[in-house]
């Protein structure tokens, strides 16, 4: 990856209301006083210093807007919590947070916090540029048509948070997994793990589910309810990208747009400054 000039970025803290737990953040300022701003959503397990969060803030023409790179609450695997009270270390009960406790009503506010961290410092138009999950809630909180949301881009991302559980837990296994599950939350024991043989290797009885709760057909809706421009962006050796076609060619609206690197898969890696420009070409175009 070339990175054309080095930008300083400077740690920052999210509040979310409502929640004690801050969210940390990157934060690149603009070279020149702007009202655009996008706002850089990681996918599951990520974080803001990996990622398209970490790369399209460094790259040439990034410096046109002011780019915020947050952490949601489901960043990395596992983190501990320090917002909450700390119990005895000894006796093996620490708060935890991260992608095995994914919950999935805190998306749409993780995004919305950032969206009003922006606003607050002058950014009238946010767009929302998410990866992977992150662009799953991106979709999400466009769906609710909040205000100041200019636009979304959304690579590569998550459809459906309920088709990978036949995945992770084949034949019989999910019924019995369901009903551990079941059985732990009953017992306000919801934060116990599953383990899975694959990524992300466990997943907590709450979490799961969640997503066995989650509707047919919802990414397509949100879709339907969203107002704003949308980009599509994939790595041509993804097997999704039939699925996201057919999502993009479904939208009813001129404002959208379709993009497919050739030869990279989920993270871009070769193809970053091209990302980047289509990224930045389609916020210029929207904002």
């Amino acid at each position: 990856m070339d990175v054309a000039e080095a930008r300083t970025a400077q740690l920052v803290h999210v509040d979310v209301p409502g929640v004690d737990e801050k969210l940390a953040g990157a934060w690149y300022a603009p070279a020149a006083e702007t009202d655009v701003a996008l706002l850089h959503l990681h996918g599951k397990g990520g974080n803001f210093y990996m990622g398209p969060g970490l790369f399209l803030p460094q790259l040439d023409g990034a410096g046109e807007f002011a780019q915020l790179s947050l952490n949601m609450r489901c960043h990395d695997l596992g983190y501990t919590r320090y917002d909450l009270p700390m119990p005895d270390v000894s006796q093996g009960v620490i708060a935890m947070g991260g992608g095995m406790w994914e919950r999935m009503t805190d998306g749409v506010p993780d995004v919305l916090a950032g969206v009003r961290w922006l606003q607050a410092r002058g950014y009238t138009k946010v767009f929302l540029v998410g990866h992977s999950s992150g662009a799953y809630y991106a979709a999400e909180a466009c769906a609710a048509q909040p205000e100041g949301v200019a636009g979304a881009v959304l690579l590569s991302t998550v459809i459906s948070y309920k088709r990978n559980l036949a995945t992770w837990f084949p034949g019989d296994g999910l019924d019995a997994a369901v009903a551990q599950a079941r059985a732990w939350s009953e017992a306000g024991e919801g934060h116990r793990l599953l383990p899975i043989d694959a990524w992300y290797y466990a997943i907590s009885a709450d979490s799961l589910l969640e997503r066995l709760e989650e509707p047919d057909g919802i990414f397509a809706r949100m879709l339907e309810a969203t107002s704003v421009p949308v980009m599509f962006g994939a790595g041509e050796q993804e097997s999704r990208v039939p699925q996201w076609r057919g999502l993009h060619d479904a939208m009813d609206t001129d404002r959208k747009h379709w993009l497919v690197l050739s030869g990279v898969s989920h993270d871009y890696t070769g193809a970053e400054p091209e990302l980047a420009g289509e990224v930045f070409g389609f916020v210029r175009r929207w904002s």
